[in-house]
């Protein structure tokens, strides 16, 4: 039930002035304040994957699901939505996990999980 839900509302996001919207939930989101705040300058100009697929690790054996995959001129987002009801949290290997694989993946531009 999670996915559909965190696709309805990134397509959603995709539609309306992006700095705006967009923008704002990424510089109250979670991670490297630094990265969030160009994220949120750069989102204009993103690119975002909406349920992306997995993104790999083949050396650590190490498979990733995002929610969002953001990829701006300098900054890669990775966004993992959690509800707000009970349970809905990172298992304690989630982020690590999820970590690892942004920064294989980043492609020379600054990494940032929120």
């Amino acid at each position: 039930m999670e996915s559909p839900l965190t696709a309805e509302v990134f397509q959603g996001l995709t539609n309306l002035p992006r700095n705006l919207f967009l923008g704002e939930i990424l510089r109250c989101a979670h991670g490297t304040e630094q990265t969030r705040l160009a994220a949120a300058n750069e989102v204009e100009d993103s690119d975002l994957d909406v349920l992306p697929g997995s993104l790999l690790l083949p050396a650590l054996d190490i498979d990733v699901q995002p929610d969002v995959w953001v990829t701006g001129p300098s900054v890669q987002l990775l966004v993992e939505a959690k509800g707000f009801k009970k349970g809905a949290s990172f298992n304690v290997e989630q982020h690590p996990r999820e970590l690892l694989c942004l920064q294989a993946h980043s492609g020379g531009r600054a990494p940032c999980s929120c």
